[in-house]
């Protein structure tokens, strides 16, 4: 995927670049720097530019947030982590089970994960990194299993 094509999917949902990257669960500093051609845009954001099409309804859009995390008031770190962690393992079972990703990139994406998140000692885990690992581990299982 090119910029001026990212660019494009952006105005063909009337996204603002703000939405746009979360829809595609990045930064908006890494969104922009998509689109200005700053870095290559990996092909997991094609795939998922490729669902949210097909998809539009997955999109999240601020006035669908809950309104803690709209306003940004009340919702702490280990909240907003949690969701987006929820976020990323729907979305990555959805593109599996929709056959835009293969198992095996399942599988290597959640090891890579594991791998980079993994430590020696589970306590010295945040609460949240223990959430994180469940999750990958989770999803791990799930694949391996079939």
């Amino acid at each position: 995927m090119r910029a001026s094509q990212l660019i494009e999917w952006r105005d063909r949902h009337s996204l603002c670049p703000e939405v746009a990257a979360r829809a595609l669960g990045v930064t908006f500093e890494i969104y922009v720097a998509y689109e200005h051609g700053d870095v290559d845009i990996p092909a997991y954001i094609d795939f998922s530019c490729r669902y949210l099409t097909e998809n539009p309804s997955e999109i999240v859009r601020p006035k669908d947030l809950p309104a803690p995390i709209n306003a940004l008031k009340t919702a702490n770190a280990t909240e907003i982590a949690v969701a987006a962690l929820t976020l990323i393992q729907s979305t990555l079972l959805r593109l599996q089970t929709s056959g835009v990703i293969s198992d095996s990139i399942l599988l290597d994406i959640s090891m890579n994960a594991i791998d980079s998140h993994d430590v020696e000692d589970v306590a010295d885990m945040e609460t949240w990194d223990r959430g994180v690992m469940e999750i990958l581990r989770d999803v791990h299982a799930n694949i391996s299993d079939r």
